[in-house]
């Protein structure tokens, strides 16, 4: 039996956002200021290459302590 399942996500129970990304957002959109709950991304990052949406390329596994996480797919949740 699968016992790691996840409630209320839109595909995957882990969503990781960077950012950069997000700064990215707000300096396209006028007059707001998006937070990190306006996408309820379970894990903020910065990257190395302080590039937008480096995170929507990364394949393999990306290692955060000992968890050991796979990208899937970009998230829509918007």
């Amino acid at each position: 039996m699968d016992k790691n399942l996840g409630s209320f996500s839109d595909k995957y129970p882990y969503m990781l956002l960077g950012d950069d990304s997000l700064a990215d957002i707000n300096s396209k959109i006028a007059n707001k200021n998006y937070t990190p709950l306006s996408f309820r991304p379970n894990i903020m990052m910065k990257s190395k290459s302080g590039k937008a949406w480096a995170e929507d390329e990364w394949v393999g596994e990306i290692h955060i302590g000992d968890a050991i996480f796979a990208p899937a797919s970009p998230c829509a949740r918007w």
